[in-house]
């Protein structure tokens, strides 16, 4: 491998580290149900969450807590929506007490359907788990850099064998700082290479 590609490498390897997901915080109880969300990573973004539905990316990462009344438990239970007939299981969690916390990390792009067990009555959430894309500065074609484009980053790993290109999406909150870093080792890139 030529030292371009191992850098490449390297920095692919720094930017995976550093997109560990965002951790969302869901106050459950019998009467409201889901009734709030909140970012913990980034407590200034103003979450959508009509009609119970959370949208996040792969690697986020929710955790339920209990705020009924104290000693009362109840069930949250989670199913994959594969298509309007066919359901996954995914978990099922008991909360037996007040503040009692259950986290789940989802690793897979689809739409999930939580509700409470014990109380059917209560609107069921649902989370809709979108595949994460980030800015790709450099793509390989025929050892020359070619025109920023945004790849996704669950294939982000074949970037040294192969030209990858994905439609566009908005960027993900929280990535600027991400951004900054590929944008300078670009520039330091193409300084040495014209040097």
């Amino acid at each position: 491998m030529n030292n371009e590609k191992i850098l490449i490498l390297i920095v692919i390897l720094i930017v995976t580290l550093l997109s560990v997901g965002d951790l969302y915080k869901v106050d459950v109880d019998t009467d409201y149900g889901f009734y709030q969300v909140r970012n913990l990573d980034n407590l200034t973004e103003k979450i959508s969450y009509i009609n119970k539905t959370l949208e996040i990316y792969i690697g986020d990462t929710i955790e339920w807590i209990n705020y009924a009344d104290p000693d009362e438990k109840f069930t949250i239970d989670c199913f994959e929506i594969v298509d309007k007939n066919t359901f996954g299981g995914i978990f099922y969690h008991t909360l037996r007490w007040n503040y009692q916390k259950y986290s789940h990390t989802f690793n897979k792009s689809g739409t999930y359907r939580i509700h409470i067990d014990e109380y059917p009555h209560i609107t069921s959430q649902t989370i809709i788990v979108k595949e994460l894309y980030i800015l790709n500065p450099i793509l390989f074609n025929n050892n020359e850099i070619s025109n920023p484009e945004i790849i996704n980053i669950s294939i982000v790993t074949q970037l040294v064998t192969e030209d990858l290109t994905s439609p566009p999406i908005k960027n993900t909150p929280g990535f600027e700082f991400i951004f900054v870093i590929f944008s300078l080792l670009i520039l330091v890139m193409n300084y040495e290479r014209k040097m």
